[in-house]
């Protein structure tokens, strides 16, 4: 027993299970959040694709840009929260889902804690993880959001796993025969012809089968009136439909016989090669490519775990960096069903809609509201400051005195975080609901923290000194969660007085989770079969209404009569739908109202 407790991991997994049963105790407080519903009409369509691609050669399109998004979490996500739906139907999927995203930012934060240990102290590192984790809009959002910090956790996982690939240094001894280098770059520019560029080969078929059609005596025409007799008296779309399946089975039959056919070359010709596929490479590579299919910011994980192979290993790396990508492009591209009928050309439109995201809504900051594209330059900057607890950058700025020791922790600080913010800032992007979607840029503000907080316990040896310092940084977060719950993502710090002093300046509930609480409180009190009318996103309120309440959206405001009324506080919707209607009830955090419920019937 006394070596588990002298264990350098019992910190750690002690402070995940802790977590862990917070979480679990909670999650069921948590409500569905603005967009999810979307996300996984998104992710029906995306595991749809998969069948329809082979039957008829199409993906299913969502629209409205949610196919730009990387389908790989929800996907997962869909599936396991069936999965145990199935097995157990008491559960709502709601909150199954809510449950991935959870134990996916508990993988997160040990990921983050294991990237911590690279650069300072056991002790350190877990008062820095325990900050990290701390933080109420990082603990708020991992409840309800299917992007934001799956995407942030998927980060830290995949970077860890691509420096321990790193720390491996494989290499290959020996030289490729000359026969060997040719067959390999034949087959790679192949992939490349017959998966990346299917508008040769797809639109190039397409035309030809038309042109058959419309010259019946040509030599194709003959052909195909060989094999079908009703060939040039049905729509040519028909026959290109099947000539497209056709051609998508043996593209697959190709890549599987060619992979093969190649590993067994290098088998018998070069089998140093092998050492490249090992387990920590496979793993690397694997969740590079399902990062940057959750979102396509993700080689930037690449970017930084290639700076630290050369750190290591110089020209050395290459063969196992090729590799590492070749991993990471083959397991994005088999997540990703949008990409398949022309990978290059929707990537670019992916990076291209990502950068310029083109919301529709307005934003509040600062007491005005502003559209998403044509936000101040000050807003990053203030909301950083604002919603990040007290400790963290008074912290930082004091701590990057020691950052320059850390060579990697330095690069990997201006490359993830300071570069990426600058280019925000300047290009002045689309933001909305705070600063929710660049939350993945924050670890290295944290990991520099914990340098300082190193440095402090190399001179404060004394377990009390140390226990002090911990509680002055993460007790803010924890009281504010605590306060706050389970809405801790509307966090404000008191630089700028809290939740109070941000009401009517910065945004509230954007999610609209407190639509939960409203059904719950109306659950209890509406008649049998009332009509509830709720404001905004109604499909959230009628996940947790009573069986027999019938719920109407924005449309039906002025064609139905209704029992009561659940009116978000957002956009000041509560002082303009039924005005002259009685709030009976209000869900609120700190004094602050987030959603209102009123009285509409006698």
């Amino acid at each position: 027993m006394k070596k588990i407790f002298r264990s350098e991991y019992f910190p750690i997994v002690a402070l995940l299970i802790v977590i862990l049963i917070i979480g679990l105790c909670t999650l069921t407080t948590y409500g569905e959040s603005w967009d999810e519903l979307q996300f996984f009409k998104y992710a029906d369509n995306a595991l749809a694709s998969y069948k329809s691609w082979f039957q008829s050669a199409q993906v299913i399109v969502t629209g409205n840009t949610y196919d730009n998004y990387g389908p790989a979490f929800v996907m997962f996500t869909a599936l396991v929260a069936r999965g145990i739906h199935a097995v157990d139907s008491n559960w709502l999927i709601s909150d199954l889902r809510h449950l991935v995203y959870f134990l996916t930012f508990v993988a997160g934060i040990y990921a983050f804690y294991l990237l911590a240990r690279r650069w300072m102290s056991v002790w350190a590192s877990l008062a820095v993880t325990l900050l990290f984790a701390a933080q109420p809009v990082f603990w708020g959002h991992a409840f309800i959001s299917p992007k934001d910090i799956p995407f942030l956790s998927a980060f830290l996982i995949s970077l860890e796993l691509g420096l321990r690939m790193a720390d491996s240094q494989p290499t290959v001894n020996g030289r490729l025969p000359r026969a060997l280098i040719w067959i390999t770059g034949f087959w790679i520019l192949s992939l490349m012809f017959f998966f990346f560029t299917p508008q040769f080969l797809d639109n190039g078929l397409a035309s030809l089968i038309r042109n058959a059609s419309t010259q019946p005596q040509s030599f194709f025409g003959g052909l195909l009136r060989n094999l079908s007799s009703s060939f040039g008296r049905t729509k040519p779309d028909i026959y290109i439909q099947e000539a497209l399946m056709l051609l998508i089975w043996l593209k697959l039959i190709y890549l599987i016989i060619s992979t093969i056919l190649t590993g067994f070359l290098y088998r018998k010709q070069f089998p140093e090669v092998f050492k490249l596929f090992r387990w920590n490479i496979l793993l690397a590579g694997i969740a590079l490519g399902l990062t940057t299919s959750i979102r396509i910011l993700g080689p930037l994980v690449g970017l930084l775990v290639a700076i630290y192979a050369w750190q290591k290993m110089g020209k050395k790396s290459w063969p196992m960096l090729f590799v590492y990508a070749g991993i990471a492009l083959a397991m994005m591209l088999a997540t990703w069903p949008y990409l398949w009928p022309n990978p290059v050309a929707r990537l670019i439109e992916s990076w291209h809609v990502m950068s310029q995201y083109p919301w529709p809504g307005s934003v509040l900051f600062n007491g005005q509201y502003y559209r998403s594209f044509n936000l101040p330059r000050s807003y990053l900057p203030v909301l950083l400051a604002i919603q990040i607890t007290e400790p963290v950058w008074p912290l930082f700025f004091l701590s990057l005195a020691v950052l320059w020791k850390k060579k990697y922790l330095l690069i990997a600080t201006f490359l993830w975080f300071v570069l990426p913010l600058a280019a925000l800032i300047i290009s002045r992007s689309p933001l909305y609901d705070n600063f929710r979607q660049v939350i993945f840029i924050l670890p290295p503000v944290f990991f520099v923290c914990g340098l300082g907080v190193d440095w402090l316990f190399q001179r404060l040896s004394q377990p009390m000194a140390r226990g002090l310092i911990v509680a002055a940084l993460v007790l803010p977060g924890i009281i504010a969660g605590i306060q706050l719950h389970p809405y801790e993502y509307i966090y404000y710090n008191s630089f700028i007085g809290g939740v109070p002093g941000a009401q009517g300046r910065f945004e509230m509930d954007y999610w609209a989770t407190s639509y939960r609480a409203a059904m719950d409180y109306v659950n209890s009190i509406a008649p049998a079969n009332g009509k509830i009318f709720v404001a905004g996103p109604s499909y959230i309120a009628a996940i947790y209404a009573r069986r027999d309440l019938k719920i109407y959206m924005d449309i039906d405001m002025n064609t139905q009569v209704f029992d009561y009324a659940i009116v978000t506080t957002r956009y000041g919707v509560d002082r303009t739908d039924f005005p002259k209607a009685p709030v009976i009830d209000i869900i609120e955090r700190d004094g602050i109202p987030l959603t209102v419920i009123k009285k509409i019937g006698q």
